[in-house]
């Protein structure tokens, strides 16, 4: 008798995570492709607003990272390592507005969503010190 309780109280468990676990797979949102060169071609004047548009965030980023570094959050390593990256970015999004694409399409975002920490090494600020 408490053998086929347990079997059919373990049946019912699986088919509930099976059935929750069918179901949460649905929900899951469609990713928009973004939009590529074929759809949008800047001019010339457009591309080096683009470009200065770029260049002005860059200098924002950098004035972050130099406070940050200045607040003693970051050594001076970090926030060079922290500039070379950002510039990296910088350079490849400006390659890739040359290329046609528009826009910051759909995603996860920077570092694939893992959340906070994953910049500068194990981060700074609420993360500060933890090993991810």
């Amino acid at each position: 008798m408490n053998k086929k309780v347990f079997m059919i109280v373990a049946v019912i468990a699986v088919l509930i995570v099976a059935a929750t676990t069918a179901l949460a797979a649905d929900d899951q949102p469609t990713v928009q492709q973004p939009a590529q060169s074929a759809d949008v071609q800047l001019t010339p004047q457009q591309q080096q607003e683009i470009d200065s548009l770029y260049e002005q965030m860059q200098d924002i980023r950098n004035e972050i990272i130099d406070k940050y570094a200045e607040y003693g959050a970051i050594t001076e390593a970090q926030a060079e390592q922290a500039k070379a990256n950002s510039e990296a970015m910088t350079e490849r999004m400006k390659e890739r507005a040359a290329d046609g694409f528009v826009g910051c399409g759909a995603g996860y975002g920077m570092m694939g969503g893992r959340g906070r920490g994953a910049g500068f090494g194990a981060g700074f600020g609420n993360n500060a010190g933890t090993v991810q």
